[in-house]
């Protein structure tokens, strides 16, 4: 689409001084950036890590996700029920 508007538009210039302002006040505390697929960008990536924040982005589902979760998932399966046994 010609018109489209991406979530992550002008995202370091809003978020930038938020993690700063965050950081000098409350310098011992965890950050945690959550964001949708639009805000999944090297630059919110680089910008977490400069002020040290943590991230969580949620992609939405494709075969090659699925492909590279396979493993992850197994391994989490077995885990699980372990834990319930």
């Amino acid at each position: 689409m010609e018109n489209s508007v991406y979530t992550s538009n002008n995202m370091k210039e809003f978020l930038a001084p938020v993690l700063k302002w965050l950081e000098e006040k409350y310098p011992n505390t965890m950050i945690l950036i959550r964001g949708d697929s639009g805000f999944a960008t090297p630059e919110l990536y680089e910008l977490a890590e400069k002020y040290g924040a943590h991230y969580v982005i949620r992609l939405k589902a494709n075969q090659a996700l699925k492909r590279y979760s396979e493993d992850i998932m197994e391994d989490f399966q077995k885990l699980y029920v372990l834990g319930y046994e």
